[in-house]
């Protein structure tokens, strides 16, 4: 009996064994698979929602679940609750602006209210009524070049206030606001497939090496190019020159013009300190044309004569002065030294340059004036006096 009961008893052992095994067993396949589950729960999780979504409430008790980020150049989805009128039996008017309206749609693109087809003003980006228990889901394009004006669209990294605003477009609405922010990311790009790999090249393959007792044959050391024959002599050379010779004349001219060939200084007037009769006028204007080949340049001279009156009367022409040399025009290139002009009392019976070109940069036209100043004695027996100034260019 005794050894019966012991067999029982370990028979009950080892059953009672088997069955605490077969327990534990279950209890860890049932923790693997819970925790397997929620693995895979958190995995879809976070393909279905890239984005971390927010809940707004507005004071009335409306609300908006929304996305806290977007990627650039798409849309995003809102949802809501509660967006009825006044009296609770219509859904509100929804409309939708980005920063207070800074983007707005693209002329020919605004968009019309839903139920009475006005086309509202450009800065409404969207609008939309919501359902008649006060919920909604929207799905709104974010601004692009593309299809908006105003403000720049958004970088990577910026973010939109969102406005939603009813009140003023549905009837008997109820007035919200209603701001959301909105981050603007880049599209993600999905990762490789980790089971992928590479194969690796078969370590046993080797590439043979080329037969060591294969060689390539050295050229022939006793071959050489043949020298050339040096008997035969260079051919013969002759040349002989020939001067070629032209004479090329000196073209063109050289001439000077004045713009009137008449200076009238008008009436001598008494000097304050009543020591002289002054008159005044500018030259008429002087054109100097080279147009010489050899260019050797030029020089612009002014003489003035006595004056001569009717009745036998004169005066000295010292008594004309001219002033200094003014550059009206001038062609490129042209090097132009100008006369620095003489005082009445000096005058220029003598000759005065008025201007002068250097050798090689004389071509062309230059235009000049300058200003004449007579002093005559206070004493002067009355007439009408004229003299010759002589404009020469040589």
């Amino acid at each position: 009996m005794r050894s019966n009961d012991r067999a029982t008893l370990g028979g009950a052992r080892i059953s009672g064994g088997l069955m605490n095994s077969t327990s534990l067993v279950r209890r860890r396949w049932w923790r693997r698979a819970a925790v397997m589950a929620a693995a895979g729960a958190l995995a879809a999780g976070s393909m279905l929602n890239p984005a971390s979504a927010k809940t707004y409430t507005h004071a009335s008790g409306a609300t908006v679940d929304a996305p806290e980020t977007a990627v650039i150049g798409s849309s995003f989805t809102i949802t809501g609750t509660n967006w009825t009128n006044i009296a609770g039996d219509a859904g509100s008017v929804i409309a939708v602006k980005f920063d207070a309206g800074a983007h707005q749609h693209k002329p020919g693109q605004e968009i019309k209210h839903p139920q009475t087809g006005t086309v509202l003003a450009a800065d409404i980006w969207d609008v939309f009524v919501a359902d008649a228990d006060g919920t909604f889901t929207r799905t709104i394009t974010l601004p692009t070049a593309a299809n908006s004006v105003g403000a720049a669209p958004k970088a990577v990294g910026g973010s939109y206030t969102v406005n939603l605003l009813s009140g003023s477009l549905g009837v008997q609405d109820q007035g919200r606001g209603v701001p959301l922010t909105l981050g603007v990311v880049a599209a993600s790009t999905p990762d490789p497939d980790p089971t992928t790999t590479t194969p690796t090249p078969d370590p046993t393959t080797t590439t043979p090496d080329p037969d060591p007792t294969t060689t390539t044959p050295d050229p022939d050391p006793t071959t050489t190019a043949p020298d050339p024959d040096p008997t035969t002599p260079a051919e013969p050379s002759s040349k002989a020159d020939i001067d070629v010779s032209v004479d090329i004349p000196v073209t063109g001219g050289l001439a000077v013009n004045v713009a009137s060939n008449k200076l009238d200084l008008g009436q001598a007037k008494l000097s304050s300190d009543l020591s002289s009769l002054d008159a005044s006028g500018t030259l008429p204007a002087v054109t100097v044309a080279d147009t010489r080949n050899s260019n050797p340049g030029w020089s612009l001279t002014a003489t003035a004569s006595n004056f001569s009156a009717s009745e036998g009367l004169t005066l000295d022409g010292k008594y004309l002065g001219i002033g200094k040399t003014r550059v009206v025009s001038a062609s490129a290139g042209q090097t132009l030294s100008l006369g620095a002009g003489v005082a009445p009392g000096v005058g220029f019976t003598g000759g005065t340059t008025l201007a002068s070109a250097a050798a090689g940069a004389g071509q062309g036209s230059a235009t000049f004036e300058a200003d004449l100043q007579l002093k005559a004695p206070a004493a002067t027996t009355p007439g009408d006096y004229v003299s010759v100034v002589t404009i020469t260019v040589s």
